[in-house]
């Protein structure tokens, strides 16, 4: 019988090898102030999951309810012409290295 925290090993019995030590089961990392979301098991959600999109989706519309959005753009927009033109350049580099025609 296998303790709680432990998963019994699913290998057959070989008389010429030593038995398998009892590995024991995963436990979610311990990340203190951890902001991210979790599934039920305590796993951090990961990208591309349905929970992950769910909570992704919610915290957006909460976003698009409460935020202004408007305020939020134009503190984002660039305070020179400078920082625009660097702004593009960057995005250029990018299309640049991207997979993706046209874009």
């Amino acid at each position: 019988m296998h303790s709680p925290n432990t998963r019994p090993d699913p290998s057959p019995v070989n008389p010429t090898m030593p038995p398998k030590v009892e590995e024991p089961m995963r436990t979610p990392p311990e990340v203190p102030n951890d902001p991210l979301p979790h599934t039920v098991d305590g796993f951090p959600v990961g990208e591309g999951s349905y929970e992950g999109t769910r909570g992704y989706q919610d915290r957006i519309d909460t976003y698009l309810e409460t935020a202004d959005v408007a305020q939020d753009a134009a503190d984002a927009a660039p305070e020179s012409r400078a920082e625009a033109n660097e702004l593009r350049e960057a995005e250029k580099e990018a299309a640049e290295r991207s997979r993706a025609p046209g874009k």
